[in-house]
């Protein structure tokens, strides 16, 4: 007897479609593919889910909605601006480390978000490049970081966390934690010998 939620169930499809994205690609993985590897029916697969787009947004929401609420909670509690970053970096390689092919599917498939969805998405994802920001501004105002270009310097940041999908894989070289600490250290000290 099956006893997963509904939501569970979604779960389960997402997490199932994104490693079938993250191996074939998002177009060469049909939804039959999908409800094979789930180990369902195709009418049960659109039970769930309507089409392969409302996968998209629900791993679209799973990361990016999860990183902006972890950003805003940090921000509205005026965290030391490099350890609202760090938290920021280390969740977004958990999520490489736990949800194998989320990063990807998210940000390589925006385009195939359901119309309904594509506008709330992009406000969230411009409102982590805000809050990351936000961070940075703080931590200049505090004294933190040197007078910079707050919105490069947020762009900068985000690409070397954003790209790392690209190269990571669980398990192998780097731990997310060392990732992490890589990349705090790059971004606040450079790699520069100061002399």
């Amino acid at each position: 007897m099956n006893t997963m939620s509904a939501g569970e169930r979604r779960q389960q499809i997402a997490r199932t479609a994104a490693e079938l994205f993250e191996q074939r690609g998002y177009y060469r993985s049909g939804v039959d593919d999908i409800a094979e590897a789930v180990g369902v029916a195709k009418p049960t697969l659109y039970h769930y889910l309507g089409s392969k787009a409302d996968i998209v947004a629900i791993i679209h929401e799973d990361v990016v909605g999860r990183l902006a609420a972890r950003l805003e909670h940090d921000t509205a509690r005026k965290a030391d601006p490099r350890v609202a970053l760090r938290e920021f970096a280390a969740g977004t390689l958990e999520v490489l480390e736990t949800k194998t092919g989320f990063l990807r599917v998210a940000y390589e498939n925006q385009l195939e978000l359901p119309k309904t969805v594509r506008g709330e998405a992009q406000r969230k994802r411009d409102r982590i490049e805000e809050l990351v920001q936000v961070q940075i501004e703080e931590g200049i105002r505090r004294g933190i970081f040197r007078e910079t270009n707050s919105r490069l310097a947020a762009l900068f940041f985000l690409g070397m966390i954003n790209w790392s999908y690209h190269w990571y894989r669980p398990g192998e070289e780097f731990s997310p934690g060392e990732v992490c600490e890589h990349v705090m250290s790059i971004f606040l000290d450079g790699v520069a010998v100061r002399v």
